[in-house]
């Protein structure tokens, strides 16, 4: 792991799990409790996006019809991606560098103790490397499925197809320092991030910080 220049002064907490396992509500939920900055890593490659840069990357890659009335069409271009390795490989690569720096320049900016990083593909990435810690979050197949159907209005064989691509749980679980089993009401996942979040304060060395 990358020593940084700030690995001294800030906690690092990287929350993963499979798409639909419920990893946004948990690093929204732990960065509630620990008063943390929280960055998403789909939220940053929507933004990397607007970029020209960016966007000559991918019509230069993938399709010309990529791009549509100046923005970046996701579905297409997701449609393209998990149906191709290679392709998928390359689009990864694109963005592992550029939210890996992104990253490391609002960590060094934010005022926050500490920062909580939510991504799918945290453990796939250079990104683990800014993390201390290490959140996956697990759900049952089924349920993982439908809620990400839902939420993404795409059907199950699509969701199939991005579950292929990413780690298995049991692959997750190898780097897990806590683990969360979103299988239950979101009440309950709220009282599970409160334990890891008192865990986390109670296990970090905190200088001239009181938490409530």
């Amino acid at each position: 792991m990358k020593q940084l220049d700030f690995s001294k002064t800030k906690t690092v907490i990287g929350v993963t799990g499979q798409i639909g396992a419920g990893k946004t509500s948990t690093a929204q939920f732990l960065s509630e409790f620990l008063k943390a900055e929280l960055f998403e890593a789909d939220k940053i490659g929507l933004e990397l996006c607007s970029l020209e840069e960016t966007k000559e990357f991918l019509i230069k890659n993938f399709r010309n019809e990529i791009i549509k009335h100046g923005e970046v069409n996701r579905k297409l271009l997701a449609k393209i991606v998990f149906r191709d390795k290679k392709r998928l490989k390359k689009l990864n690569s694109y963005f592992d560098d550029k939210i890996y720096d992104y990253l490391v320049s609002a960590i060094k900016k934010t005022p926050n103790r500490f920062i909580v990083i939510d991504a799918a593909i945290l453990l796939q990435t250079s990104w683990v490397e800014l993390t201390e810690i290490v959140v996956v979050v697990t759900a049952p197949e089924t349920v993982k499925i439908k809620r990400a159907s839902e939420r993404l209005r795409i059907d199950k064989d699509a969701v199939g197809l991005r579950l292929e691509h990413q780690l298995s749980e049991e692959e997750l679980l190898k780097f897990a320092d806590y683990l969360v089993d979103n299988n239950n009401t979101l009440k309950e996942l709220k009282d599970s991030c409160i334990v890891i979040a008192d865990k986390i304060k109670n296990t970090c060395e905190i200088s001239g910080e009181e938490f409530e």
